[in-house]
């Protein structure tokens, strides 16, 4: 396995990039694999239904694969984006990716987190935005890795989104990070992780 830094000009590993997001957050914790339209309830990407078991209607992809291209894409547009990816056999297999953000209430909509930048003085924080490892390569190590290499390129302290007691929430307490915020009506946390 191989740590790389993305390269942006090159149109294939964003795509690969791409197909990992979906397989990752298409199963376990997140379950975003499909949803119905209607009623908005998510099911796993090995879902093998093709109707919503609430409300009958059809199923759609969560995250279609050029709507996570585009959406990559903006995100590499911001202050001090950098990505990293973790490959084997040529494949992509995990991915880390965020950027400079300056903690006021137009980042507290963005993260649904109301208030959060009111607790801080210094607001210039690293927003972790991505980190995810396909589900049959988790518990390997790797997006610990993945997260070294976007930390040790960092200057300031580390914010991140995440579900509640999963293993990035557990990881990230055991590099000294805590829970500094929990979201409402979710099971997400904001988590801050001082490096500097």
């Amino acid at each position: 396995m191989e740590i790389l830094k993305v390269d942006l000009s090159d149109q294939n590993i964003i795509k690969q990039i791409a197909v990992c997001y979906q397989k990752t957050f298409g199963e376990h914790p997140w379950h975003e694999g499909y949803r119905c339209p209607k009623c908005n309830k998510s099911f796993s990407l090995m879902c093998a239904k093709k109707l919503c078991d609430h409300c009958n209607h059809e199923l759609v992809l969560y995250w279609p694969l050029d709507k996570i291209e585009t959406d990559f894409m903006y995100e590499m547009t911001k202050d001090n984006a950098i990505c990293y990816v973790a490959k084997m056999n040529d494949e992509i297999i995990g991915f880390a990716w965020g950027y400079q953000v300056i903690l006021n209430q137009e980042f507290d909509l963005y993260v649904n987190a109301p208030g959060l930048s009111m607790q801080f003085e210094n607001r210039n924080f690293f927003y972790l935005d991505e980190i995810g490892i396909i589900p049959n390569c988790q518990c390997k190590g790797i997006g610990k890795k993945l997260a070294f290499e976007i930390f040790n390129s960092q200057s300031y302290n580390v914010l991140l989104r995440t579900l509640n007691n999963t293993q990035m929430s557990s990881m990230i307490e055991r590099m000294g990070g805590e829970n500094i915020f929990n979201l409402p009506d979710s099971q997400k946390i904001i988590m801050k992780l001082d490096l500097v």
